[in-house]
């Protein structure tokens, strides 16, 4: 028998429909109807030069109006490439991170998603998963990272400023980046045709997947590893099914990519009640990576893993009026999802997840910062 799936049963004896087998590319835990997975050990083949060129872009604050923001400004690699903000800080704003100073005018409404393995976004339990579609954003309004990446730059608050209109911005950039000779021989060398908005977020896209990490303690304990979880972890990893975390936090990235109500609190810059996909639904978040990314929920409210998971416990049977009223008044308590309702957290259960979703955490992915960028800019747009 597999040592994991060994290890597993032996701590849910009474539940004979528990298998881990291998599927395609990836490992499935299957219990009952729930399943959830290991990533694939690598991410996409991609070309180098390609990355770089990216990797450049992605640093360099050219790309914004003011040009003093980067993509990097609010996707950085301490926090597993979110910035350790409730809500994130765009234009006008000074510092790195979670010591970031405001401006009025760069005050984003929602918190920023980490970008590691959001290659993966969307990904099937056999393995196969398409970047050029996968969902992105909390709100799901985009398809792959090039069309994610273009957005940013548009946004007033994110990037653009006041300096150009929504619909002049990328124009301008594009002009800005083709004056650069560095850029253009880059670009050349990579494509072979002029710099545009394709291009210049096609190299961003290429290098944002590159930002995987696919060797977690629960990969490897999938894939046969037994010694990867602790006694905890393999107790929390129980308790995550039997308490139907599983329903929405599906699959190798524990998330099923769909919008949900929860009634979460809106972030700190939200001017008025943020509505998400439009009916107050937002995106699943993927469970990887959490101990990088937090403060989490996309008005980022909970501060670590154990107050995410004790998010759940206002949502008991007979608790959803007085959960939703005291955390986000303007969601109707009938618009609730109906998972809310298969969620009964027992005592000692918010310790036990917590400690699994330890396991979802792999230090191992890439950090680098270029020392400095085609513009002559500030790395990243910090002084």
């Amino acid at each position: 028998m597999h040592l994991a799936l060994a290890l597993l049963v032996a701590c849910s004896a009474d539940d004979p429909n528990v298998e881990i087998v291998p599927n395609g590319d990836v490992f499935t835990l299957t219990a009952g109807e729930d399943t959830v997975a290991s990533l694939p050990e690598r991410g996409p083949d991609v070309d180098p030069d390609e990355v770089e060129l990216g990797w450049l872009l992605f640093w360099d604050p050219i790309l914004s109006g003011n040009r003093d923001v980067a993509c990097a400004t609010c996707h950085l690699p301490e926090h597993g490439y979110a910035d350790g903000l409730p809500t994130s800080i765009g234009v006008g704003g000074v510092g790195r991170g979670p010591v970031r100073a405001p401006h009025p005018a760069g005050m984003v409404p929602r918190n920023a998603p980490g970008i590691l393995n959001a290659v993966f976004n969307g990904i099937q339990n056999d393995g196969s998963y398409a970047p050029d579609s996968a969902p992105m954003f909390w709100d799901n309004r985009a398809s792959g990272f090039a069309q994610q990446a273009q957005e940013p730059v548009m946004s007033g608050p994110e990037m653009r400023g006041d300096a150009y209109a929504e619909s002049e911005i990328w124009d301008e950039v594009v002009e800005r980046v083709d004056a650069i000779d560095e850029y253009r021989a880059r670009f050349d060398q990579v494509y072979g045709e002029p710099i545009s908005i394709d291009t210049i977020t096609r190299a961003i896209a290429t290098f944002e997947s590159t930002l995987v990490a696919t060797n977690a303690p629960f990969d490897r304990w999938m894939r046969g590893d037994a010694t990867a979880l602790t006694e905890a972890q393999v107790d929390g990893l129980v308790a995550f099914f039997e308490a139907d975390c599983v329903a929405c936090h599906s699959g190798p990235m524990f998330s099923d990519f769909e919008t949900h109500v929860l009634a979460a609190p809106d972030g700190p810059s939200a001017m008025s009640l943020d509505t998400g996909d439009g009916d107050l639904g937002f995106r699943t978040p993927t469970l990887r990576q959490l101990a990088y990314t937090a403060p989490h929920f996309h008005g980022g409210h909970a501060a670590d893993l154990e107050a995410s998971v004790e998010f759940y416990t206002l949502f008991e049977p007979g608790n959803e009026g007085e959960g939703t009223n005291r955390l986000n008044p303007g969601v109707p308590v009938e618009m609730l999802d109906e998972e809310l309702a298969e969620v009964d957290l027992e005592e000692g259960q918010v310790e036990a997840i917590a400690a699994f979703l330890e396991s979802l955490n792999d230090p191992d992915f890439f950090v680098d910062e270029p020392v400095s960028v085609p513009s002559g800019l500030p790395v990243g747009g910090f002084e």
